[in-house]
């Protein structure tokens, strides 16, 4: 299973949690942020897109990606969080294995590898599980069963480097999982051990997930991200915060140049789009007008 697909779908917890700003306001019909693709233009220049992604497969993505097909013809290229090759796959790799002759199974208790290698039956081999750090594993817990190399990204980067068009990451493998690698072994481990308390709710948290995703209700994923990073306690925060606000803010200062350019297709994953410091109003607060467009047929 491809790394890039780990970082988005682990934030799926269901909440009534509010705020409000002058861009993003769950409250407020005209600022909930209900689209997944945007406008991000400045007067008179060449319009880019914006578009929030899911890192799964399945009949209805594809579905979607054909009612994107007009506007992926008509962008010069694709700006995603990164740039898929046999390269950043080694790069990531490298990134989530354990060093020095450890093992999974020297941070995690007995009947707490039992329950993890019962979740990943079938997903990841016992052997390879060994080899992983425990933050893969806390991600692999919550990744859904449909998400492969025919997810919505992956899909994406090939039609555009099919066509021959430009591809660029935002991100190098480093960055994107650098907040995981960041914490000890030890850290990494609690966070195993606080999502297998939640696992047996994990179902219904992607049917809801999903639900708000499909239903282009991204006020609602933002939402969820928010009960999750509380469900996991106070240790979690800074965590989150590295994930997405920090992540985001980089994404917005490398787009700049390409967004001045114009006519390019930005697709990273939804929660990035989302929030009070999601792309979308940090873009506005640069001067781009970012405005909702409807592309579901």
């Amino acid at each position: 299973m491809s790394m890039h697909t780990f970082i988005f779908f682990f934030l799926s917890f269901l909440t009534g949690f509010s705020w409000s700003n002058t861009c993003f306001d769950v409250k407020n019909l005209n600022n909930r942020q209900d689209s997944l693709l945007w406008k991000v233009e400045r007067e008179g220049e060449v319009p880019n897109y914006l578009f929030g992604t899911i890192h799964v497969s399945g009949t209805w993505v594809e579905l979607m990606l054909s009612d994107l097909q007009s506007y992926f013809e008509a962008s010069k290229g694709v700006i995603l969080e990164l740039e898929w090759n046999d390269l950043v796959r080694l790069k990531m790799l490298r990134l989530m294995l354990l060093e020095d002759g450890l093992k999974l199974s020297d941070f995690l208790y007995s009947n707490e590898m039992k329950r993890v290698k019962s979740i990943l039956k079938g997903r990841v081999s016992d052997y390879s599980i060994e080899a992983y750090k425990p933050w893969v594993v806390f991600v692999h817990i919550n990744l859904p069963k449909t998400t492969n190399d025919r997810s919505m990204d992956f899909s994406i980067q090939r039609y555009f480097s099919a066509a021959g068009k430009f591809v660029y990451g935002l991100e190098s493998p480093k960055e994107q999982v650098g907040v995981f690698n960041q914490l000890s072994y030890q850290d990494q481990a609690k966070l195993v051990r606080t999502v297998l308390k939640f696992e047996h709710k994990q179902k219904d948290f992607r049917e809801r997930m999903f639900s708000a995703y499909r239903s282009e209700r991204l006020w609602e994923l933002w939402a969820l991200q928010e009960q999750f990073s509380a469900s996991m306690g106070d240790d979690f925060v800074a965590i989150e915060h590295g994930l997405i606000v920090e992540r985001n803010v980089r994404m917005s200062e490398r787009l700049d140049e390409y967004l001045l350019e114009g006519g390019y297709f930005v697709a990273v994953g939804a929660l990035h789009l989302t929030g009070p410091d999601g792309l979308i109003c940090l873009l506005r607060e640069k001067g781009y007008t970012v405005t909702a467009e409807r592309f579901s047929k």
